[in-house]
């Protein structure tokens, strides 16, 4: 080891010549055979934002920032409807089918008069699952002790196990959904298609309730499969992971809703307890009996505007912006009420006398100091946006607490004159109720205002700032 040290240079023969490299001559080209083979560089910018995290601009939600500035999206469609409507009228069209079909949707979707406030009262049926008097008696002992941590937990406990009775049917369609989407990724005509057609078609059976730990078992062995194929996509994976979670919300267990109703019992008082155990044992048998409970009529408006959000969504020809259009709309009617939305949505498309009027109702049931004018406290804020065919955008909005309502009426410039007897009639409107007409307010409309202008409050609740947890 130690004479290993002692070696300083390398042993080379003293006879043999050693050549020195040559220097390259700059003057020489340097010739590439085969660019194809080179790979780009990545620019500086890509790479910033990919290791960044920063979303790339086709990634980043710009429909859904713009509903906080868009409030009317809706009314904007129903009069691309009607101009879309009365072209078909005037002009001589060469599919008659699709003629009628659409005149038939849109005389379904506008409102006479007196139909506005029982589809008023439809769309607030749909607004919430939770229908009934055990969610009544449920909201009622909820408002009756806000402060009490243990009960309101409890609570929710109740709403989680029933909600997996309620919608067992939504859950199936929206698996039968996912499946579709993931079915038009496979290769035509392969087995894997034809499986999954088979699967879609046991969902949405009437005996899928009944199969469905058996349909589950094959769901999830043919997305397992779908995982080791070589045509697997990023845009598949997120909607397979969707689909395994929409199975896992599947709970059809009468166990699980009784171990919600024994915690809850615990916070009740004697008299709480009967009235509650009477009605959460009415809900399971209408829920797991072989009489179910009578469904909610539904929306004439809602099934109308599906029909025709369907039919454009569905069409070949349909060019960028009309997709865009369309998704646009989509997001606006799914994402009210939600998280981003707290909201109640009601759209009221009405005609009188060759007159259309298309509206959305916007309501904050639970405004705090932030949305109700200054002292006014905790209340209710509703706002109308509606744009009357020939006359123009008009925005009326009310302020309820304390049994005082507040109303403030914006409509076209110049036209104040014409609307000063609708501020007249609001004080004979309140006449036979417990409600007594605050302050009042007629004003041109020189702007259209945003959500977050009207609703002060909904910009700290998409942040999350003043929830409490």
């Amino acid at each position: 080891m130690p004479d290993i040290l002692r070696v300083t240079t390398p042993i080379i023969n003293k006879s043999q010549q050693v050549h020195p490299n040559a220097a390259p001559d700059a003057a020489s080209s340097f010739n590439v055979q085969n660019t194809s083979q080179v790979s780009p560089l990545q620019q500086q910018s890509s790479a910033n934002n990919k290791n960044a995290g920063v979303l790339q601009e086709k990634d980043t939600p710009t429909l859904l920032l713009s509903l906080l500035k868009d409030p009317d999206v809706a009314v904007t469609y129903l009069q691309n409807i009607s101009l879309l409507e009365e072209t078909f009228q005037l002009l001589p069209a060469n599919n008659t089918t699709v003629t009628e079909e659409i005149e038939q949707i849109y005389h379904m979707l506008m409102l006479s008069p007196e139909e506005i406030a029982p589809e008023l009262e439809r769309q607030q049926d749909l607004s919430t699952t939770f229908r009934g008097e055990l969610f009544d008696f449920l909201r009622q002992v909820s408002a009756e002790n806000p402060d009490n941590g243990s009960l309101q937990i409890a609570l929710a406990r109740q709403l989680k196990a029933a909600s997996c009775l309620i919608d067992r049917r939504d859950v199936l369609d929206a698996v039968s959904n996912n499946l579709t989407y993931l079915k038009s990724g496979t290769l035509p005509g392969s087995e894997l298609e034809s499986r999954l057609d088979t699967l879609i078609r046991a969902l949405q059976s009437p005996n899928a309730e009944r199969n469905f730990p058996m349909l589950k078992g094959e769901a999830l062995s043919l997305l397992k499969e779908m995982e080791s194929s070589i045509s697997y996509t990023p845009q598949q994976e997120k909607n397979l992971s969707i689909a395994i979670y929409n199975l896992s919300r599947y709970n059809t267990s009468r166990s699980y809703f009784r171990e919600a109703m024994t915690w809850l019992r615990k916070s009740l008082s004697p008299e709480q307890r009967a009235t509650f155990s009477r009605l959460a044992e009415n809900f399971l048998r209408e829920q797991t009996g072989p009489e179910k409970a009578p469904e909610t009529p539904q929306s004439r408006v809602m099934q109308a505007l599906t029909q025709l959000i369907q039919k454009q969504a569905e069409a070949d020809h349909q060019s960028a912006s009309e997709a865009a259009k369309t998704e646009k709309i989509l997001h606006s009617l799914l994402s009210s009420p939600c998280n981003f939305t707290p909201l109640l949505h009601f759209v009221v498309p009405a005609e009188q006398n060759n007159t259309h009027a298309f509206a959305e109702l916007w309501i904050n049931p639970q405004s705090d100091e932030k949305d109700m004018p200054e002292g006014a406290g905790k209340g209710i804020h509703i706002l109308l946006v509606a744009d009357v065919e020939g006359t123009g955008r008009f925005e009326a909005e009310f302020f309820v607490y304390d049994k005082t309502l507040d109303f403030s009426l914006f409509c076209p410039p110049g036209q104040e004159d014409n609307y000063r007897a609708v501020l007249q009639a609001v004080p004979k409107a309140l006449a036979g109720t417990e409600y007594r007409l605050g302050q009042t307010r007629l004003e041109p409309l020189e702007r259209a205002r945003s959500l977050m202008d009207a609703f002060k409050s909904l910009p700290y609740k998409r942040m999350g700032v003043d929830v409490r947890i």
